[in-house]
């Protein structure tokens, strides 16, 4: 197995976690959570009323309800949105289809639904950040320590993770880590099933935000590097090849049917780019 960049695992490092990381997991999340709700609870559940805290919230808002008028399906055109694009529905379906399954299966108000969701998808996003930093540096206090930075690091993605702020934007955040997360795994292991997985992460990526071809960008240029400190350490490369169409071609194949998103074009060829490069290893 070749040595990558992502590696730094000490014996120790390499050992199964301790059952303490667990709980401190669990602690660090829930005061990312406490921190999201506490403050803005009262502006966001005020006299009875729902007070969404942005003009692309009360956006999806519509997108949920018309979801729960005619479930599993979202709409294409919105009246609504003739201003911007001739009604035309053109942004990446993910967040508003997690919001509507989730709105779907809560009993309470999809206001409510909506407002609440966006704290918990920023609550769970120190367990990945967990997961990159102690498989980057083997230590599992360095891991611990970047999970609880992230639990209340200020700026915009603890706006875009407040309660009431429902945005893709949070969404995106989470995915991006993740699919950085199990590309590490994937050129760590070489396995194909682990490329898959990135392959996936990477379209539920792509579906979330439309500008999300600068991620495969990012990783184009991480597998490039990877493959010259293989070639300069004489290690083989052609793991990096199939780890590379395997996940682009997957990620690809799932964006295929979403041709109405705008920046579409730019996706793909960004994802055949990738696929060819990968060829070319």
């Amino acid at each position: 197995m070749a040595t990558s960049l992502s590696k730094g695992k000490t014996p120790a490092a390499a050992s199964s976690n301790k059952p303490d990381d667990f709980y401190w997991l669990v602690g660090i999340c829930l005061a990312a959570l406490v921190f999201r709700i506490w403050t803005p609870w009262d502006i966001v559940f005020e006299g009875g009323a729902v007070r969404l805290q942005q003009i692309d919230a009360y956006y999806y808002l519509r997108l949920v309800e018309n979801f729960l008028a005619h479930p599993p399906w979202l709409i294409f055109h919105d009246p609504y949105a003739v201003a911007m694009s001739d009604g035309a529905v053109t942004g990446a379906p993910m967040f508003a289809m997690v919001l509507g399954l989730i709105a779907w299966i809560c009993p309470a108000a999809p206001a409510v639904t909506i407002a609440i969701v966006p704290a918990f998808l920023g609550a769970a996003a120190p367990v990945i950040v967990y997961l990159m930093t102690r498989r980057l540096t083997g230590s599992r206090g360095a891991g611990l320590m970047a999970a609880a930075i992230l639990a209340v690091l200020p700026g915009a993605w603890l706006r875009a993770s407040q309660l009431g702020s429902a945005d893709h934007h949070v969404l995106e955040g989470l995915l991006a880590s993740v699919v950085l997360a199990a590309w590490m795994r994937a050129i760590d292991t070489e396995r194909q099933s682990d490329a898959a997985m990135a392959g996936l992460a990477l379209w539920a990526y792509l579906a979330t935000w439309a500008g999300g071809a600068l991620i495969v960008a990012i990783l184009v240029g991480w597998t490039c590097l990877q493959c010259g400190v293989d070639v300069w350490h004489g290690r083989r490369v052609g793991y990096l090849g199939r780890i590379t169409v395997v996940a682009f071609g997957l990620a690809a194949l799932g964006y295929l049917p979403l041709s109405y998103v705008y920046l579409w074009k730019y996706t793909m060829a960004a994802l055949g780019g990738g696929i060819l490069i990968g060829v070319l290893f």
